[in-house]
């Protein structure tokens, strides 16, 4: 008997310890659920607290732009109840997620917003753009509007006879591989077949002019659909616009189609609790007051938050602010405030000597004193700026990883938000 009892009892240890990957299991029957990425994370731990298990999908000293997950990061979200993401293309893995683990539920939080639309720029060597102009021997203008972007991108190839869309295509990919002229604004260039340009962006408005070698249909392919971050027109000599015939463009929501920084803001951030807070109550049903309760605690907190700076944000003495990459547009949004990045929306990169020697011109022009760095991250490039400029610095968070000093000090999203407001205020005053 004893001897069967025992073998009972191994078989027993052996399920219970051979369980390990459910997460249900180790749990004691609290729901398991995934954030992608640290503010997500603090924010659904400040609702839930200790009524599930809560687990950073990401790394959290991992840069949230670049982390890919691994075929064991993926296995360790089978049996778990819920992934919450940010959305607007800030988890470019999601789409392997849901084909690994195809019955998790995934709740994406950008969902719904009034989300920002980026450059929409297309991959280096790609483009986003393809149309077709009948064009006379003679000059034309491409007129830009506002813009924050430096660089559009066109190449051109002279139709001869017919050739299906697909053919075209496989010309575009070969052409914008190539290596492109420098074109400054205002100048003229000359179209050549089967060559592709860079064109020099300017801020307010802007228009470079070139010269068709020979009349007939063109084909253009150019790295991004006319839109609100880079908008453009074909114009001639009459001042009339020429509107391409599409042959194709990107309509699907692509990784640069939206700024994914939709968490930094305080606007945003109250939408984010409450879809937490709506899918925690679902999960656990049984915890929904407590959920409650302490969702209406934390949007009170950001409520004042975002009072207190409405007001502050009315009275400055200039609009202007200098960030280390261009992530803090819903901030700007907001408040009516203006980034000037000195990288683009993902890169983490040093800037190069030409974009700290057009930062510093900017900084005089605006009569700014104050440069931002990453707070955890490199100073270098803005260390730079402010010394040209007799300027200082201080930092700013976009929470895309968890700093060494944000831990000593154990700030959380209100934290942050609160040291981001108050930096950039100090500095525009």
């Amino acid at each position: 008997m004893k001897k069967f009892i025992a073998i009972i009892l191994s078989i027993s240890l052996l399920f219970l310890f051979g369980c390990k990957d459910s997460k249900k299991e180790v749990q004691n029957g609290k729901p398991t659920v995934y954030t992608s990425f640290y503010p997500i994370y603090d924010m659904t731990n400040r609702i839930a607290k200790d009524k599930i298990n809560l687990i950073s999908f990401m790394p959290e000293d991992k840069e949230a732009h670049y982390w890919e997950p691994s075929a064991k990061d993926m296995k360790d979200l089978d049996g778990s109840d819920l992934l919450i993401i940010n959305g607007a293309n800030m988890e470019p893995w999601e789409n392997k997620i849901k084909s690994s683990v195809p019955d998790l539920k995934i709740l994406n939080l950008s969902k719904g917003l009034d989300l920002i639309k980026s450059d929409g720029s297309a991959k280096e060597g790609e483009y986003s753009f393809i149309g077709s102009l009948d064009l006379a021997k003679e000059k034309y203008i491409l007129d830009f509007g506002h813009t924050h972007e430096k660089i559009f991108k066109i190449g051109f190839y002279k139709l001869n006879g017919k050739i299906d869309n697909s053919e075209i295509e496989k010309i575009g990919k070969k052409i914008m591989k190539n290596k492109a002229d420098l074109v400054k604004q205002k100048e003229t260039f000359d179209v050549k077949s089967e060559k592709v340009y860079d064109l020099e962006m300017a801020h307010e408005h802007g228009e470079i002019f070139f010269n068709i070698p020979e009349e007939g249909r063109w084909i253009v392919f150019a790295d991004r659909v006319s839109s609100d971050g880079l908008s453009y027109v074909f114009v001639d000599k009459n001042d009339d616009i020429i509107k391409p015939e599409v042959i194709k463009e990107r309509k699907d929501e692509e990784k640069a189609s939206f700024d994914p920084h939709s968490w930094i803001s305080l606007k945003n951030a109250k939408s984010y609790i409450e879809k937490i807070t709506d899918e925690l109550s679902e999960l656990s049903p049984e915890n929904k007051e407590y959920f409650n309760s302490n969702k209406d605690e934390y949007i009170e907190e950001i409520e004042s938050l975002e009072k207190e700076y409405e007001e502050k944000f009315k009275k400055t003495r200039i609009k202007h602010f200098v960030v280390p990459h261009q992530a803090y547009a819903y901030l700007c949004k907001d408040f009516g405030l203006k980034q000037y990045p000195l990288q683009g929306l993902t890169s983490m990169e040093e800037p190069s000597l030409k974009k700290i020697q057009e930062s510093i011109e900017f900084c005089k022009d605006k009569d700014i004193k104050v440069v931002f760095y990453e707070y955890g991250g490199s100073k270098k490039g803005a260390e730079s700026i402010a010394k040209e400029i007799n300027g200082e610095l201080k930092p700013l968070s976009t929470m895309e990883f968890v700093a060494e000093e944000q831990k000593k000090k154990d700030q959380h999203y209100i934290d942050l938000m609160r040291m981001n407001l108050e930096n950039i205020y100090e500095s525009i005053k």
